[in-house]
């Protein structure tokens, strides 16, 4: 007999974590269930380790790749070998409340649903425990869009998936990429599925542990931006074969809520010039975006990128302006955030800036050239609209 649930857990240099998560799989009030672990060539151990618990468990499951293939491949791996009539997705070094699997089977059951979410918290070392806002954002977009795919954008650990519907569908996490591959997952698996066939279980906890060991607490650089932009064109080119009576403000909607531009200010070890070039490739794909043959075709794929259009036109300038002020990098983003300011904000605020870059300045390390830094950053802010008009108009044609 096939078993109810079928866990996929993608494995790279966990073995500290492994025994622990073992424990808590086996204290599941939901005894029918299998654990496929996909190891990803970390040679730590945790292969053979995982080999040893399977001898013991015919529950637990040992894949491994031949190469290191990332998170989305190594999921996947595990997706196609899944039996469970529903499937779901974890990570070694989070925990669940012993109830998880059970509760979402049962709820799942009771209503026909093809998919059924619980609650994500994270839990710090401390022990402090910080409830998701996520299950309220969709519940408020379901009022607005009708449809899942605006709000639930991450969190797909959270739920279990009816595999049956997963394959219909054939969603699957990106391989190209190691971020925001289990947003591709989602986008294709949200974009067929009937909102009444959906619904929350909220007694049970997804816990994600926030440690430095982690891939997504580790400082980022350019790679990470290059992956965002190779996870939301995925995306949206899957968008772009739907049939044309979906509601194209639905996925624009979507796609916004990823905040593409702003995840910029997370990629702390990128070089100015690599943003410049990252923003290229993105102004390149909304332009091909923009002319293609989709029943879409109206050119709002440049609005799914807002914030872009202020952000693109900042770093340009900024590229020109920094390096003959000769800012200290620590001052980069600080100074970015403000000019995006200076761009949408009244006059009032546009003076503001200037002061407040004024008092950034003159609390650090005094410079020899400090009033011609000055005079330059109020002339830059002065004209500031029409040069950021000028590179948005350049950039978006």
């Amino acid at each position: 007999m096939n078993p109810k649930v079928s866990i996929i857990v993608p494995v790279f240099r966990a073995k500290e974590y492994l025994p622990n998560f073992i424990k808590i799989l086996k204290r599941q009030t939901l005894q029918s269930w299998e654990c496929i672990f996909v190891d990803d060539c970390g040679n730590d151990g945790s292969y053979e380790f995982l080999l040893q618990e399977a001898a013991m468990d015919s529950r637990i499951k040992c894949l491994q790749n031949e190469t290191n293939l990332g998170p989305g491949a190594t999921r996947n791996k595990g997706l196609s070998a899944a039996q469970g009539e529903y499937v779901t997705f974890a990570d070694s070094d989070d925990s669940i409340t012993d109830n998880f699997y059970e509760l979402l089977y049962s709820k799942a059951k009771e209503g026909d649903y093809l998919v059924v979410k619980g609650v994500r918290a994270l839990l710090y070392p401390n022990g402090k425990k910080e409830p998701s806002l996520l299950n309220q954002k969709i519940k408020n977009g379901l009022k607005t869009y009708k449809t899942l795919l605006p709000t639930f954008v991450h969190e797909h650990t959270t739920a279990i998936y009816q595999r049956a519907f997963v394959e219909s569908v054939g969603a699957r996490n990106a391989e190209d990429t190691r971020q925001g591959e289990d947003v591709c997952f989602l986008a294709m698996l949200l974009s067929k599925l009937p909102v009444e066939r959906f619904a929350f279980e909220e007694r049970v906890v997804y816990y994600y542990h926030q440690h430095e060991n982690s891939l997504s607490h580790k400082k980022r650089d350019v790679n990470f931006l290059l992956d965002l932009e190779r996870c939301y064109a995925f995306i949206v080119d899957y968008l772009l074969q739907l049939p044309g009576s979906v509601d194209i403000s639905t996925y624009i909607s979507f796609l916004t809520e990823l905040r593409l531009g702003y995840r910029i200010d997370e990629a702390e070890n990128a070089s100015f010039e690599e943003i410049c070039e990252y923003l290229d490739k993105i102004a390149s794909r909304i332009n091909r975006w923009k002319a293609s043959d989709s029943p879409f075709r109206p050119g709002v794929y440049c609005s799914i990128f807002d914030e872009l259009k202020y952000r693109s036109g900042e770093f340009y300038l900024l590229r020109n302006t920094i390096k003959d002020l000769r800012i200290q990098k620590n001052h980069v983003l600080k100074l970015q955030k403000f000019q995006n300011y200076a761009l949408v904000m009244p006059e009032v605020k546009r003076k503001l800036t200037v002061l407040t870059i004024k008092k950034w300045l003159s609390t650090g390390k005094r410079r020899k050239n400090y009033s011609e830094s000055i005079n330059k950053l109020r002339s830059i802010v002065k004209e500031y609209d029409l040069l950021a008009t000028q590179a948005r108009n350049t950039i978006f044609k």
